[in-house]
C-alpha cells in the first residue's frame, strides 16, 4: 500500500482560457466607430445651419450672448455705466432678438467631430467580458430571427446596460464605451 501512494504524482493543473503567450494585459483593442462618427456630422451639420441662421441675425461671429454682450461693452468702453439694453439701443438692434437667435443656437448640440473621440479602445482586461455580452447579442439576433416576439427590451436592463437597443438600426448592440479603460 505505502509503494502505491508513492508513485502517485499529482498532474499540474492545466490553465483555463486564452494561453499566457497571448495575453498582453497592455495591449488594447481599438476600431473606429463609424455610426456614432456618422451621427456626429449630421448633428454638426445641423449646428452649422443654426449658427449661420445665428450669424444672419446678429451679424456676428459669437456663439453666446455673452460673448456678444462683452464684445459691445468693448467696443464703447465710453460708455461703461449705461445699462445693456441701451446698448443695444444705441446700435439700433433689440435685445429680444438677440436672445432668441442665441437661445436657438444653444438649443442644437455642438458636438466633436475629431476622429479620435469615436474611436473605442477597450484594455485587454476587458476584452474577455465584452466578448462574452457580443456573444449574448449575437444570440438574441439569432432567436429574433426565428421568433419576432421575444421581448429584447428588458436585456439593457438585466444587463446593466452593458448591451443597449440601437434605435436607428433596430438591432442590439454591446455597448462598448462601458467597457472602455476610462470609463470606471
Amino acid at each position: 500500500m505505502q509503494n502505491l501512494t508513492s508513485d502517485l504524482v499529482a498532474k499540474p493543473k492545466r490553465s483555463k482560457g486564452r494561453p499566457k503567450k497571448n495575453f498582453d494585459p497592455s495591449k488594447t483593442y481599438s476600431w473606429f466607430d463609424e455610426s456614432e462618427y456618422q451621427r456626429a456630422l449630421k448633428d454638426y451639420k445641423r449646428w452649422e445651419d443654426a449658427f449661420a441662421e445665428c450669424k444672419n441675425l446678429t451679424g456676428s461671429e459669437f456663439e453666446t450672448l455673452e460673448e456678444y454682450e462683452n464684445e459691445l461693452r468693448l467696443r464703447h468702453p465710453s460708455l461703461e455705466k449705461l445699462d445693456i439694453k441701451q446698448l443695444y439701443i444705441l446700435e439700433g438692434n433689440q435685445r429680444e432678438d438677440f436672445e432668441l437667435a442665441f437661445t436657438t443656437l444653444k438649443g442644437v448640440n455642438k458636438p466633436t467631430v475629431n476622429k479620435e473621440t469615436y474611436t473605442v479602445k477597450i484594455p485587454s482586461k476587458n476584452a474577455l467580458e465584452y466578448s462574452q455580452y457580443l456573444a449574448i447579442v449575437q444570440a438574441f439576433t439569432e432567436l429574433r430571427k426565428e421568433n419576432n416576439k421575444i421581448n429584447i427590451m428588458m436585456l439593457p436592463q438585466i444587463t446593466n446596460n452593458n448591451i443597449v437597443f440601437d434605435i436607428r438600426s433596430g438591432q442590439l448592440r454591446v455597448n462598448a464605451y462601458k467597457f472602455t479603460e476610462d470609463y470606471r
